[in-house]
Formats: C-alpha cells, structure tokens, sequence
C-alpha cells in the first residue's frame, strides 16, 4: 500500500508588520510554526545539497584593517628612522635616541621618539575597497567607518 503524503500547505495568511526602523513583527505562535517548518526541511534535505547552495550563495568576505591615528588624524606613513642612537653607558644602562618622521592625511609631518610614537596611537578600523600592486608594494584604498577614504601601503596598517 503507497501512502500518500501531503506536505503541509505554507500558511499565507501571517500577520507581518514592518516598522520603520526596519524591524518586523510577527506573532510568536507562527514564528515557532515557521522554525519548526525549517527544522524539518533542513532534517530531510541532502547534506550535498546544503552544501552547494551555501557556497553558490555565500557572500563575499570584506575584510577590516586597523589604521593608526594621533590626535585624530590617520597616520599614512613615516620614513626609516630619522635619529637611531642605541648605546650601553659605561655604568651598563642603555640609551636609545630613536626619531621617525611620520606623515599624516593632511599633509602635515611630524618628528616624534619611535617610543613615544608607539605609545600614543590609537588604532581606527577600515574596510578595504581595492587593492593595487605596484612591483613589490601593495597600496590599498580603504574607507573607514566614518565614510573617509584613504590610500596607503600595505605596510602601514595593523
């Protein structure tokens, strides 16, 4: 004897209000009904099947940077060290002098300690809009979570 079995028809009539801010409400009774409904299709479906409309409809990776500001402003780049002085006294305590120029989005410079300068900055995080190799460089556009845009080396992020 072949049973016939009738799947359950999709209810049409649930009560969906959309808000403004985007949210929806639906009652909580048909909101069970609907994870139940997708428990059992998610339980009988192929493994296989998952699997390759999960990769077909995965979305693309963006990826985050962190760039490093002082006092507000992005820091783009800075040169070698401008001043490196390490030397042991004579009574064996070390002295550094370590001095680098770093340049910032609006165009200004500023010399500062190495120590100081790694002490100071504050990271801010971007996302990567494109990327461009230049020989052995790598200059990324990236636009922060404020809406600014910046080109920088590779090198100069995290």
């Amino acid at each position: 004897m072949v049973q016939d079995l009738k799947e359950p028809k999709p209810k049409t009539n649930l009560e969906i209000k959309k808000e403004d801010d985007g949210t929806v409400t639906i009652k909580k009774t048909e909101l069970s009904e609907i994870m139940e409904r997708l428990k059992r299709v998610e339980s009988a479906a192929d493994k296989s099947h998952l699997a390759h409309f999960d990769e077909k409809n995965k979305k693309p990776f963006s990826k985050t940077v962190r760039l490093r500001t002082i006092e507000g402003k992005v820091v783009l780049k800075w040169d070698d060290m401008v001043v490196n002085l390490v030397e042991k006294s004579p009574n064996g305590a070390w002295r550094e002098d370590q001095v680098i120029r770093i340049y910032f989005e609006d165009d200004t410079s500023a010399e500062m300690d190495l120590v100081i300068f790694n002490r100071r900055f504050v990271h801010i995080k971007a996302e990567i809009v494109s990327e461009t190799k230049t020989g052995e460089d790598t200059v990324l556009k990236v636009k922060t979570e404020d809406g600014r845009e910046y080109e920088i080396n590779q090198k100069f992020i995290n």
